[in-house]
């Protein structure tokens, strides 16, 4: 039997990427009924960073997304490098569709967290929201490496 996973609010983690660099994330909620929320931050470096104020003041690479966070962690893929608080945190909105590859749909909503709101077509002024969804550690590590993914040609 495997050891239980600990994770906290606050969290901050490194991940090796493809390419042998590594980035950082921080976990920053626990949704209920979709799982943990991380922001990965626009800082990747050759070598693991040796402090983690190197990250206080990073920028984030794109809006935060939920992943399978126990999950990278317990197979040794993340590992955490401490702990800070998530200051100023409001929950993102994420836009949603049925739609699975790239391509102009007309159903797409709107989620914060609790409910989604139709909208149809997708305003200009949402498109740089996340989509819905659940990433893989190594999907979200290659996202990082390309810097792009296919909901950037979901409109």
């Amino acid at each position: 039997m495997s050891a239980r996973v600990k994770i906290e609010i606050g969290d901050l983690f490194s991940m090796q990427l493809p390419n042998g660099k590594s980035a950082y994330c921080q976990y920053i909620f626990r949704h209920s009924g979709f799982g943990d929320l991380v922001r990965v931050f626009d800082h990747i470096t050759d070598a693991p960073i040796g402090s983690i104020t190197e990250l206080e003041m990073a920028n984030l690479l794109f809006p935060p997304v939920f992943v399978g966070l126990v999950a990278a962690v317990k197979d040794g893929r993340w590992t955490r490098i401490g702990n800070a608080p998530v200051s100023g945190f409001a929950f993102p909105r994420f836009r949603d569709t049925m739609g699975t590859k790239p391509g102009t749909y007309h159903d797409w909503s709107i989620w914060d967290g609790k409910k989604h709101s139709m909208v149809g077509d997708l305003p200009e002024e949402m498109r740089a929201l996340e989509l819905k969804s659940i990433w893989g550690c190594d999907a979200l590590a290659d996202r990082i490496v390309a810097g792009t993914y296919r909901g950037d040609r979901m409109l």
